[in-house]
């Protein structure tokens, strides 16, 4: 009798035992079925020698998923239209081949179509290590357009890139309504129009850039609070250009062997402080407009500061502009409203003018 109580008794353990175990399996399984999910390949590799997961980088970003990082093995790569659409993807070039291979230094991107290169339709992308160069021999058209192309985006960063040799209505980095973009450290040479060129955007930044040979070094439109930072623009035709834009800063830039240091075209509250302006046909001009009553003074100036200008400057220096004085604005039918001007010869001051140039990293 007492063995029959005890047998029940394991029986009964036996079968709680079984039924914690047909709880638990399953539940590891999950588990390990997440867990394996979890840890899906997020480093995607190009190497142009085959050592990579694929050797053009367009069909590694066509294949990407968001949080994925592209690792571009130094070489060289004949790419047409780069499109990004993935976000917060990173694309990075490594200045070394896999398993011993030749290393050349930063992957080289040489155009093989003739519009854009690099287009980024994607927020937070970073394109990052590249050498970047139009491709205009063998009789081919020649390459025109952005290098590197951002479009209606934010929180992106493009940096460490050298981008040169553009030969024909090119831009280096161009941005087309955006915001919170970093634009630092690149160097860009030799480009037909614009270095960096900021179109109808709000809280870039530009920092640390070297613009070499273009039309416009740093070009900025229809643009606020853009903050332009310890950049070296040399031997082009304008350093800085605003246009049609304030609340922006200028600060510890150094401009040098310029046709035209600074140029700010209808441009207004921007604050120019602490830069270098060295050896510029002509350093620094503006154009602003007045209505003739209804609009405040102070809402047609700039801020010139501690900026040094050549050579020491003992009394205030003068930034000379034209001031156009609206008296009117009639209505025509073939152009709308246009405003009856007088222009008129005007100053702005930089009060306090640096005695000697600053040093910029």
């Amino acid at each position: 009798m007492q063995t029959t109580s005890i047998s029940r008794k394991y029986w009964a353990v036996g079968i709680i035992f079984l039924f914690i175990g047909a709880c638990i399996i399953p539940s590891c399984a999950q588990l390990t079925e997440k867990s394996y999910q979890g840890s899906r390949k997020t480093i995607i590799t190009v190497d142009d020698d085959g050592d990579g997961d694929y050797t053009s980088i367009s069909d590694a970003v066509n294949h990407s998923h968001p949080g994925d990082i592209i690792e571009v093995y130094s070489g060289t790569y004949a790419e047409g239209q780069i499109l990004i659409k993935t976000p917060n993807i990173t694309l990075i070039g490594l200045s070394y081949e896999p398993d011993g291979g030749n290393h050349t230094g930063k992957p080289l991107i040489v155009t093989k179509g003739y519009n854009w290169l690099i287009k980024v339709q994607a927020n937070n992308v970073t394109v990052s290590n590249f050498s970047i160069q139009a491709n205009n021999s063998g009789g081919k058209p020649p390459f025109q357009g952005p290098f590197i192309d951002l479009y209606y985006v934010n929180g992106c960063r493009i940096s460490n890139n050298t981008i040169q040799n553009g030969t024909s209505y090119n831009e280096g980095v161009r941005c087309c309504n955006t915001s919170y973009i970093q634009i630092n450290d690149n160097i860009i040479k030799n480009v037909d129009l614009e270095g960096i060129q900021i179109t109808d955007s709000n809280n870039d930044s530009v920092n640390g850039n070297v613009i070499i040979h273009s039309n416009n070094g740093i070009q900025i439109e229809f643009s606020e609070a853009i903050n332009v930072t310890k950049n070296k623009v040399n031997g082009c035709g304008t350093g800085i250009d605003l246009s049609n834009s304030q609340n922006n800063a200028l600060y510890l830039n150094n401009l040098e062997n310029n046709s035209l240091g600074v140029h700010l075209e209808f441009s207004t509250k921007n604050i120019i402080k602490h830069n270098n302006f060295i050896k510029n046909s002509q350093k620094a001009e503006w154009e602003a407009y007045k209505f003739l009553i209804i609009q405040r003074w102070k809402s047609i100036f700039n801020s010139w500061i501690d900026n040094y200008w050549g050579h020491r400057w003992i009394v205030p220096k003068m930034i000379p502009g034209i001031l156009y004085l609206i008296l009117l604005t009639i209505y025509t039918p073939e152009f709308g409203p246009v405003p009856i001007a007088i222009p008129l010869p005007f100053f702005q001051f930089d009060r306090h003018p640096a005695q000697t140039p600053y040093t910029i990293p």
